[in-house]
């Protein structure tokens, strides 16, 4: 039984440990990005009532100044005309 905890805490570390790693590493930098965008999109397009503006707001700022490498070219994906047609065109 021991052996097997011991190897439950070790895996675990050893998640830490890449999940550490991956956010100081330029891919979780726009894994990270990416996400905040999107889910202050999806927040933004709720109902006015259910819509929490101030988490909104902290998610873009995080975005555009902490993870800007993931945030903006995300954002011009969805944002910018140009690849709003090219995804028209592609679908």
């Amino acid at each position: 039984m021991a052996q097997k905890e011991s190897k439950t805490v070790t895996q675990k570390t050893d998640n830490k440990k890449m999940a550490r790693d991956l956010f100081h590493n330029m891919r979780g930098q726009y894994i990270i990005g990416q996400a905040l965008y999107l889910a202050q999109k999806y927040l933004n397009e709720q109902p006015v009532e259910k819509r929490e503006v101030s988490n909104i707001l902290d998610m873009k700022l995080l975005g555009e100044e902490l993870f800007a490498i993931g945030y903006t070219p995300t954002q011009m994906l969805f944002e910018d005309k140009a690849f709003a047609e090219y995804r028209k065109l592609k679908s």
